[in-house]
């Protein structure tokens, strides 16, 4: 392997070690941003008449802060009230209103299923990671099984079929579902987290081998 190969490679991991890093910076920060210029005038408007003239100064400093400080126990406060019984409900009261709300109900419900899906908290997505031929014969990819195929899809199908989300590289929230029979699913051995990764740098970033049985002998858990 000459230098140059060696340099595109280990600039090529690092990027891939440094984009998500990067990108989860970059959301929480704006995420941040836009509660903090809403939060602070409110905080500033509060304090400011408490505070002598000549001190007005550290206001501007001091509120961020306050704002971020806020923004931080109202996020844990949530985080806290969704673990309890009692907060669930409220909680599922808040929701069902936001859900009445014509504008409101696409937006909230779609971000709420997206996150429901990608987050740890749903252990039946992503039972099992697979290798499905896609897409034609010889021609391998990574999916996931998210369900028993039922309804009207597996009362139309001769075989017994399965849903695979089949994601993109580098972006795998995004991606197909796809139908396919059990017997033509490989299982595979490595974990989620570690396909995911694998999908996300595109093949760089590959999991141990596993000492296992031949594919097509591996059942569908």
């Amino acid at each position: 392997m000459n230098n140059t190969t060696t340099i595109r490679k280990t600039l090529l991991t690092g990027l891939v070690i440094a984009m998500p890093l990067i990108v989860t910076i970059w959301v929480v920060s704006i995420c941040f941003s836009i509660l903090d210029e809403n939060v602070s005038p409110i905080v500033k408007a509060s304090v400011e008449w408490a505070v002598p003239d000549q001190y007005h100064f550290w206001v501007e400093i001091i509120a961020p802060v306050i704002s971020l400080l806020i923004i931080f126990s109202v996020t844990y406060a949530l985080g806290f009230l969704g673990s309890k019984v009692m907060g669930r409900q409220i909680i599922k009261g808040a929701e069902d209103l936001f859900v009445r709300i014509p504008l409101v109900r696409g937006v909230y419900s779609g971000t709420r299923q997206f996150l429901d899906t990608f987050s740890g908290s749903n252990q039946k997505a992503f039972s099992q990671v697979v290798l499905i031929e896609y897409p034609r014969k010889d021609i391998w990819a990574l999916g996931f099984v998210t369900n028993e195929t039922q309804g009207e899809v597996q009362d139309r199908t001769a075989d017994r079929v399965v849903s695979v989300f089949l994601p993109t590289t580098p972006n795998p929230t995004s991606g197909f579902l796809l139908f396919i029979p059990k017997n033509d699913l490989v299982v595979m051995h490595m974990s989620v987290d570690d396909a995911f990764r694998m999908i996300i740098s595109g093949g760089v970033l590959a999991p141990k081998t596993y000492v296992c049985p031949s594919p097509k002998e591996q059942p569908m858990e």
